[in-house]
């Protein structure tokens, strides 16, 4: 028998549980996390009785016959990310929207919270979706008119990849903050002709007077040039002159966009783990 379910407690939560292990055998650490947050408490005690003192090779030999299972086989889990949220939500979308119109309104959502049928992940989403149905139809915009119906299959699209749109906002928050509102573009900008060139960048990293802000800011503008210089089309051919004002203002507009797709994300992520930590109780 192998574990075939890991469950995603934070490691501040089963810290305590952790007595007389040592801290250095990461893997031990990993597997009693997640034993501690499992609801089979017998399973967890056996298992930290079991590994006390374990070399990490004995630990893995050990847990090819333990397995950590429940009744409802991912009830020690919460959604764990915004594209498995995506994955889930558009598997279970056929189920919740009874009338086939393609579009997942209130009433439909309200009423799968209650279905019995899903499993306690799928209500997760569910539930998740009908509080947050407004923020998170409008993450795409395919509807007329500014009143949204309800959550459609491209709104769910959005949700792919807004883990790593989540990072690189906040790599380029130094690009925004010492260039997206003030004139100090000309300050690199050193022959005067609109465009920031990786020598200019360099140059002006070299000078050892540049504010703190500054130099982050043009750190973050020398890692992730190319992309920079292509937020705009504002030049003949291919983008390859440099970064213009254009660009910067451009990209100030999308972390705009990305902020409140971001925010979108957050709070659907943060409602399923608050029916998750409803469905723990349940459970108990």
């Amino acid at each position: 028998m192998t574990i075939d379910k890991f469950a995603y407690a934070p490691k501040a939560d089963a810290s305590a549980q952790f007595d007389g292990i040592d801290g250095k055998d990461s893997m031990k650490q990993t597997v009693l996390v997640d034993l501690a947050s499992s609801t089979t408490n017998a399973d967890y005690h056996k298992a930290q009785t079991a590994l006390r003192g374990k070399s990490d090779a004995n630990v893995a030999a050990q847990l090819g016959d333990l397995k950590i299972y429940n009744t409802a086989t991912d009830m020690s889990e919460t959604i764990g990310s915004a594209e498995e949220f995506r994955r889930r939500s558009q598997g279970v979308f056929s189920k919740v929207d009874r009338d086939h119109d393609g579009v997942l309104s209130s009433t439909e959502l309200s009423s799968a919270s209650t279905r019995k049928s899903f499993s306690p992940k799928d209500q997760q989403v569910i539930e998740s979706m009908a509080r947050n149905i407004g923020a998170i139809s409008m993450l795409s915009d395919d509807e007329i008119g500014p009143v949204a119906s309800g959550v459609s299959m491209s709104d769910l699209d959005q949700f792919a990849g807004l883990d790593e749109r989540a990072k690189t906002y906040e790599k380029d928050s130094p690009i925004e903050n010492w260039f997206g509102h003030s004139n100090m573009f000309r300050h690199v900008d050193a022959n005067g002709d609109g465009y920031l060139t990786r020598n200019e960048i360099d140059a002006r990293l070299n000078n050892k007077a540049i504010s703190k802000p500054e130099a982050a800011a043009l750190e973050r503008m020398r890692s992730s040039y190319d992309s920079l210089m292509a937020q705009s089309n504002d030049e003949w051919g291919t983008e390859n002159s440099g970064v213009t004002r254009r660009d910067i203002d451009t990209l100030v507009r999308e972390r705009q966009t990305t902020r409140l797709d971001v925010e979108t994300m957050q709070r659907a992520l943060t409602a399923t783990r608050e029916v998750h930590a409803r469905q723990a109780v349940h459970e108990r």
